[in-house]
């Protein structure tokens, strides 16, 4: 049986819930045990018995307190004033510390954040998820209810969280009215376009390679988004390919969107959808997927462009801004595609025919990031290839 222990010691409102005789019994009686033990950093303080004034602290702190017996342990840092909030996941018998981080959202809804975290993580490690996956996964569902809370009017003092957020309820619209935030955000960050890896299985099976391990390799070498595209799959193909995919990019904490299909997106809860122009309307799509999903959609002309942003998109996809192999459309050319990139206010992702050799020319013209498929998993080295094509992107960014 795998324990997660959340020791509730300091209220939210900073009072103490436990006396010593309390806290020297769990401490004998329920570290020991604990699969993951879960203290913020009050609690911290309390168990340890010194100060955790800052993130050096909480890297000694968070090997003291595997010392106690746990076999891992979550510090939560969200009480710091650090610009992000920054947790650590320490292995005991490894000793390796993982430093996670999400960024702040400014709301007074914290009531059961601790609670909601630890319970995630229990969820998810029942599903047979690995300890650092059901982290990465439980911390990315806390941060998506802590946002979507924060407009909520729930009484004074701090308020609850709205856990149900992904539903966005017609029952009571006015709490799951959070709007979407530009830029786009992902656990807290701006999402970061420069380097979009978008699969193609025979491509990766031309390389040898899984979906899961090319995805990986892609992510090592520098790739920041993931879209999975399966244009011909069956829908139990596809979900099977979007959870295993899925697992990767939580991991690194890279989001995963799902080309045209919004019930595979629905149905792993990716972090969104990309649509083109003769799939889900976007407003449509956006409806379905709520204010916290990134929505993606392919387009041509300025016109498009528009009606994209309009109706909701978070980012757009623009080309072929080079001939290319694997979409069957005519290049509109960098020209075109400068044109596009000026015509709205969201970022606009270059696609088609990119490569380290020419991506300057798209991002000079005013692209986000770049969007490739053969570049990356049509190579024999897929790492070195992504990280070879970000430099180049870095490189020519304004």
């Amino acid at each position: 049986v795998q324990w997660v222990v959340d020791p509730v010691l300091v209220a939210t409102s900073g009072a103490a819930l436990a006396d010593s005789a309390a806290l020297n019994a769990i401490r004998t009686h329920l570290f020991p045990r604990a699969t993951l033990l879960t203290p913020n950093l009050p609690e911290a303080e309390a168990i340890l018995g010194y100060p955790i004034p800052d993130l050096p602290a909480m890297h000694t702190a968070v090997r003291e307190l595997g010392a106690l017996g746990p076999e891992w342990v979550l510090l939560k840092g969200g009480h710091h004033s650090l610009p992000q909030v920054t947790d650590l996941l320490f292995h005991a018998s490894s000793g390796e510390t993982t430093v996670l981080t999400a960024g702040r959202v400014e709301t007074r809804n914290t009531h059961g954040t601790g609670c909601t975290l630890a319970s995630a993580v229990a969820a998810l490690l029942a599903q047979g998820r690995g300890m650092k996956e059901a982290v990465v996964e439980a911390r990315r569902f806390l941060w998506g209810a802590v946002r979507c809370s924060a407009w909520a009017e729930t009484g004074r003092g701090n308020g609850a969280l709205l856990h149900a957020y992904q539903t966005h309820s017609p029952l009571h619209p006015a709490l799951y009215a959070a709007p979407r935030l530009h830029p786009t955000l992902y656990m807290g960050q701006e999402v970061d376009y420069r380097l979009y890896a978008v699969t193609d299985d025979a491509c990766i099976a031309n390389q040898g390679q899984t979906l899961a391990g090319a995805v990986e390799s892609a992510i090592r070498g520098g790739a920041s988004i993931v879209q999975l595209r399966q244009k011909n799959a069956e829908t139990g193909a596809m979900v099977r390919a979007a959870l295993s995919v899925k697992e990767v990019c939580a991991r690194h904490a890279v989001p995963l969107l799902i080309n045209d299909r919004l019930d595979v997106a629905l149905a792993v809860d990716a972090d969104g959808v990309h649509v083109g122009q003769e799939d889900m309307p976007c407003a449509l799509a956006r409806k379905l997927l709520g204010p916290h999903k990134i929505v993606g959609v392919s387009v041509k002309t300025e016109a498009e462009a528009a009606a994209a942003e309009r109706d909701g998109a978070d980012y757009l996809g623009s080309g072929a801004v080079f001939a290319t192999s694997t979409k069957h459309s005519s290049a509109i050319g960098v020209l075109r595609f400068s044109h596009v990139c000026h015509a709205v206010g969201i970022p606009v992702v270059g696609i088609g025919g990119l490569t380290a050799g020419n991506c300057g020319e798209a991002m000079r013209a005013g692209a986000a990031g770049i969007a490739v498929v053969s570049a990356i998993f049509n190579q024999p080295d897929m790492e070195g290839a992504a990280r070879e094509l970000l430099a180049a992107v870095k490189d020519s960014s304004p």
